[in-house]
């Protein structure tokens, strides 16, 4: 009798149909070193200064996808060492978030978004009385 209990109960585990919602997510972090070298830091056509920079960046990537739709998010903080210049010390910043739908058979969206930080070369940094003034230099001639 038990097994038949058995039996009838496996058979209806494994033998119907079920609704499951499933989705598969991933995440992945990373670090990351290197150097860059420039051979001329203040982008003048006199007196040019050279420095090696180094750039740790740690950052992660995430990701979640189901049977019609999915997203992913990806954020890379990285802080840049110089080697001479150690004022010119800065953090960048680099982050993305994307994500889509399939409406339909034929419709889908699609979502996306992006930052980016970092330093700006062209520009001066003016410390005054206590108050930072930042200045652009126009690329024009």
């Amino acid at each position: 009798m038990k097994s038949k209990i058995f039996f009838i109960a496996a058979c209806t585990l494994f033998l119907t149909t079920s609704i499951t919602f499933g989705y598969e997510a991933t995440f992945e972090p990373k670090i990351s070193v290197g150097t860059e070298y420039t051979d001329n830091l203040f982008l003048t056509d006199k007196n040019k200064e050279s420095d090696y920079i180094t750039i740790v960046s740690p950052s992660f990537k995430a990701e979640i996808l189901g049977k019609k739709s999915g997203a992913k998010v990806s954020y890379a903080p990285s802080y840049a060492f110089y080697d001479e210049y150690d004022e010119l010390d800065h953090w960048r910043h680099n982050a993305r978030v994307t994500g889509w739908a399939e409406l339909s058979k034929n419709t889908r969206i699609n979502v996306n978004d992006y930052f980016l930080y970092t330093e700006d070369p062209q520009s001066k940094t003016l410390h005054l009385c206590g108050l930072t003034i930042r200045m652009r230099q126009s690329i024009l001639p």
